[in-house]
C-alpha cells in the first residue's frame, strides 16, 4: 500500500536454484521497472492511483517457475481547501475554515503565527483578534490512507484607526465653542461626535455653536472610521464659564449735597 505521488519501490526474489529473474509491471503505466539480478525497482508515475501488480519468475537450466506475484494499492491523496474570514479589524473574531475530502476518518492540523496549532477543521483564531496574529495559515489534513499536501490562507488583521479630539475650550458663555478631529490610520476617514444636548456632528471639526451656553459644557465623543476599521471612542472635556455680573452703586442715590464726596463701589453679583 502506498500513497499518490513520487516514490520508488525495491523488490527482491529469493530462489535456491534460479539463475536469473524476469520481472513485470502490470498495468505499465502505474510506472516503469527497473530489473537487476535479483532485484527490481518501481518508480511509480506520480499520478497513478489504484491497483499495480509487480510479478517475477526464475529461470535455471531445468525450466522456468510459475511467477509469484505482489499486489500494490496506490491511494489517491486526500484533498483540502483553507480559508478565513479575513480581512477583520483589531477585536474582532478571527475563524479558519478547513475542507477536506477523500476517505474517512480525517485528522486535521492547523499551523500558524504565534505558534498557533488546532486539530479542528475550522477553528476559532482568536475572539479579540490582534495584528501579531496576521499571516499564513496551513492546513494539513490526512486521511484513512494517505496525508494530503499542505494548503494554506492569509489572514489579514487590520489595526484600528486612532481618534483625536481637542476643543478651544475653555470659552466663556456668548462666546463661538468648537470642536476639533483628527485621527491616525489610513484615509479617507469619516468622523462621528456626539455631545452634551443631543449634539451630533459628522464634520471633522464642527462648530458647536457660535453663542456657548453652560447647557454645552461636558464631554464630547469622537469616533473615527478610516478605509478598514471603526476606533475606539475617545472624549474631550468642554468648559465653559459663566460670565461675571457686575454691580454697581453711590453713596449719592438720595441725594448729596455740594461739596461733599461722592463715592462709587462696584463688584461681582
Amino acid at each position: 500500500v502506498r500513497c499518490e505521488g513520487v516514490g520508488m519501490s525495491t523488490y527482491t526474489a529469493t530462489s535456491l536454484n534460479a539463475t536469473s529473474f524476469n520481472w513485470t509491471l502490470t498495468p505499465t503505466a502505474a510506472g516503469t521497472i527497473t530489473t537487476g539480478t535479483s532485484t527490481a525497482v518501481v518508480t511509480w508515475e506520480p499520478a497513478w492511483v489504484g491497483l499495480a501488480t509487480v510479478g517475477v519468475t526464475g529461470t535455471n537450466v531445468c525450466g522456468t517457475s510459475a511467477q509469484t506475484t505482489t499486489d500494490v494499492t496506490t491511494h489517491a491523496l486526500p484533498t483540502a481547501t483553507a480559508a478565513n474570514n479575513g480581512p477583520v479589524c483589531v477585536n474582532q473574531t478571527l475563524t479558519l475554515t478547513g475542507t477536506a475530502s477523500g476517505t474517512a476518518p480525517f485528522t486535521y492540523y492547523w499551523m500558524g503565527p504565534n505558534g498557533f496549532t488546532s486539530t479542528m477543521l475550522s477553528p476559532t483564531v482568536s475572539t479579540a483578534a490582534t495584528v501579531a496574529m496576521a499571516g499564513t495559515y496551513t492546513l494539513t489534513v490526512t486521511d484513512a490512507n494517505c496525508t494530503a499536501l499542505p494548503v494554506a490562507t492569509t489572514a489579514v488583521v487590520n489595526p484600528l484607526p486612532v481618534a483625536i479630539p481637542s476643543s478651544n475650550t475653555p470659552v466663556c458663555v456668548g462666546q463661538p465653542l468648537t470642536l476639533t478631529g483628527a485621527a491616525t490610520g489610513t484615509g479617507p476617514f469619516t468622523y462621528s461626535w456626539t455631545g452634551p444636548a443631543g449634539f451630533t456632528s459628522n464634520q471633522q471639526s464642527p462648530t458647536v455653536s457660535a453663542t456657548a451656553t453652560t447647557a454645552m459644557a461636558g464631554a464630547y465623543v469622537l469616533t473615527v472610521t478610516d478605509v478598514y476599521c471603526t476606533s475606539l471612542p475617545v472624549s474631550t472635556t468642554v468648559v465653559v464659564n459663566v460670565l461675571p455680573v457686575a454691580t454697581a452703586t453711590n453713596n449719592a442715590l438720595a441725594g448729596i449735597c455740594a461739596g461733599t464726596t461722592l463715592t462709587l463701589t462696584g463688584g461681582p453679583g
